[in-house]
């Protein structure tokens, strides 16, 4: 009989243990490469609240590796709240590489025979990658500095983006909250943060989005972004549909859908998801070709090699190559230049050094496409760009000079020549009430020259007109309104709604002028008053000056006459031993005003207010006097009126008078005859 005594069992277990030790260091040294490669990479960039991630390849024994960890402790504790994450892979360590002394990096990946090191080229250790959440490769090849200087700019340009707030305030609140959650984005959240956008998106002049237009996949979200939330119909199924587009650019950055089912909290998660996923794009990698082939187990050899060693090992190159100046130009000037993606002049014309060879060189300008070209740059290199205008052209003209109104915003008044617009739909109208409503909806294409005519029509009034002389005779007369005659009174006329003066003329007689003040579609009623336009025999007053004064007046001149002969008359009087005589000006003329408002401020008509719209009907007094002078300070009688010098402001023919049949101030076509009194 064959006894299984203790120390059997106790060889039978140690076996099993040496053996299950010994397969999972051959799986774990094994699966170490592939357990980390781009798909790691990925992995890691699509987790909540990760924007950056930085690979650092580090050993023990690499001593620049050892005096950069408080470097990378630093950033850890200064970023790593805002989405920062390490991770070390530890290379050929001496021992266990489980945890490097005083530190914690977020992640420890083991390459025990250098074999990660050797597919990422990073054998000169340290070596350090970083890279953005979106896949994009910040650092390459650097060191601890480098990662450092990317971050702090990637954090000073963090992307803010503006969510759009909807019709449905529920799904705009729970988008708004998963991103949030995501922590990819960072979303406008300050009163002064929505203005500043808000200023943005004004100097885009009205940019039209394109959702055709295709943002570069992976490209970084930019600075000032828009994100629009919709429902729109796919097939026969309502989608939640998220748009991100960028502001300064115009175009679609990603969106994210989701089908509408009837649970908002599911489709609006699975819209941001989605969002998210395809602003994630193919993460960029170190090598060419990428890192993701396992590299071939070369067979062990000896440590110990025969022959010479040392001298020189590699050749040493003094450059990328010879850098020459170049020009560069657009039409029009005023373009931004870059190079392979980077800022090399703010302004065309422009001349730069540049390094000699093949460059994907591009030129921007604010409202005009972008144009972007592959270049071969040689000494003597003159790169000239034409841009396509991103606007239009707009031009009115009309039979009126009004205000008009483009998408809301005032733009002057017609004509107006060659505005630029934004592409797209607009709408334009005038904005004057006198006339009735006008306007046209169109569209414009790039670089197209839009012309609109405004025929406008007046809105329409009418007046009913009667003339009589001083004893009260009905007499026949001509009506002006505005200058333009309408017809002979008596009679009915229509005329614009927004007509400012009417006046009846007769020959013979002195013209009666009415301000209108009139209302669409209704007849107003006017008695012209018509005085005789003959000299007069009486009222004769001699000279004197007026109580309260320091002006002296000249006798009332004999006779009749014009204004540019009146002008004439005064300068050239020789009166009580004077000669420094001229004609008054319209408010000195008011001073020889008695016993009627208008001879002071209720008459607004003065040297300092000499347009139509200073007179008012405190510019005269009902009821004619029968006593002569009875308006007259100098004693002038009732069918007296004298000029002034002051011309009536719009209207050239016109100078203002002051008559004392009802103390009446008013205007007269500068060809009609009045008296004259002097003043000095």
């Amino acid at each position: 009989m064959f006894f299984l005594n203790d120390s059997f069992f106790l060889r039978i277990k140690m076996r099993k243990v040496v053996v299950f030790f010994l397969f999972f260091a051959i799986f774990y040294t094994l699966s170490a490469w592939d357990e980390f490669n781009q798909y790691s990479i990925a992995d890691e960039l699509k987790k909540p609240g990760v924007k950056l991630v930085a690979v650092d390849f580090y050993a023990t024994w690499c001593e620049p590796c050892n005096a950069a960890i408080p470097k990378w402790k630093k950033l850890q504790e200064k970023y790593g709240d805002k989405g920062f994450k390490l991770i070390v892979v530890s290379v050929q360590s001496e021992g266990s590489c489980s945890q490097p002394p005083q530190w914690n990096p977020d992640k420890i990946v083991c390459d025990y025979d250098g074999d990660i090191a050797d597919a990422w080229h990073a054998n000169d250790l340290p070596q350090a990658f970083l890279w953005s959440w979106q896949g994009n490769l910040l650092v390459a090849h650097g060191g601890v500095d480098n990662v450092a200087a990317a971050i702090e700019k990637y954090f000073k340009k963090i992307p803010r983006v503006y969510v759009e707030e909807g019709a449905d305030k529920n799904i705009y609140q729970l988008v708004r909250s998963k991103l949030r959650e995501n922590s990819k984005i960072e979303i406008v959240a300050s009163d002064a943060e929505r203005k500043a956008l808000a200023e943005l998106r004004k100097k885009s002049s009205n940019m039209n989005f394109d959702t055709k237009l295709q943002c570069k996949l992976g490209e970084e979200i930019s600075a000032n972004s828009r994100l629009v939330i919709s429902k729109q119909k796919r097939g026969k199924k309502d989608a939640l549909v998220l748009e991100l587009f960028s502001v300064e650019k115009g175009c679609l950055t990603a969106s994210g859908t989701a089908t509408m089912r009837g649970n908002i909290d599911t489709e609006v998660a699975e819209a941001v998801y989605n969002l998210l996923k395809n602003l994630l794009g193919t993460v960029s990698m170190p090598s060419e070709g990428g890192v993701s082939a396992k590299p071939k187990k070369q067979a062990p050899k000896s440590n110990f090699q025969t022959g010479r060693f040392g001298g020189k090992t590699d050749d040493w190159e003094i450059g990328g190559g010879e850098e020459t100046i170049v020009k560069f130009e657009s039409s029009p000037s005023g373009a931004v230049v870059l190079a392979d993606g980077k800022l090399l002049c703010q302004s065309t014309p422009c001349s730069k050094l540049l390094t000699q060879g093949n460059h994907e060189i591009e030129m921007q300008k604010e409202n005009y496409v972008p144009v972007s070209q592959k270049q071969e740059i040689k000494e003597g290199k003159t790169v000239k760009f034409t841009l396509d205008p991103d606007f239009a052209w707009l031009t009115v003209t009309g039979n009126y000079n009004v205000s008009l109104r483009l998408d809301g915003a005032n733009i002057g008044e017609i004509p107006i020549k060659e505005k630029t617009i934004s592409t797209g739909n607009h709408r334009i109208e005038h904005t004057d009430s006198c006339f009735y409503d006008f306007g046209e909806n169109f569209t414009v294409k790039r670089g197209e020259k839009k012309n609109i005519k405004f025929d406008l029509e007046h809105r329409e009034s009418a007046i009913k007109v009667y003339a009589q002389d001083e004893k009260g005779n009905d007499i026949d007369a001509d009506v002006f309104v505005d200058d333009k005659k309408v017809g002979r009174a008596p009679g009915t006329f229509k005329v614009p709604l927004c007509s400012k003066e009417m006046r009846v003329k007769k020959s013979g007689y002195s013209d009666y002028s009415e301000r209108l003040s009139l209302q669409e579609k209704q007849v107003k009623t006017f008695q012209a008053k018509m005085r005789s336009d003959k000299p007069a025999n009486r009222g004769y007053a001699g000279s004197g000056s007026v109580s309260g004064s320091n002006l002296q007046w000249s006798n009332k001149s004999s006779r009749a006459m014009n204004w540019n002969d009146a002008k004439q008359y005064c300068a050239n009087l020789n009166e009580g031993g004077h000669s420094d005589w001229r004609l008054p000006t319209i408010s000195e003329l008011k001073t020889t005003i008695q016993n009627c408002q208008s001879g002071g401020s209720s008459c607004r008509v003065s040297d300092s207010c000499l347009s139509s719209d200073c007179w008012s009907k405190s510019c005269y007094c009902d009821g004619r006097s029968n006593n002569g002078g009875y308006y007259s300070k100098l004693g002038d009688d009732d069918e007296v009126w004298l000029w002034s010098s002051s011309t009536r402001s719009g209207y050239q023919g016109y100078a203002w008078y002051v008559g004392f049949y009802e103390g009446y101030v008013s205007s007269y076509n500068k060809s009609r005859n009045g008296y004259v009194r002097c003043v000095r």
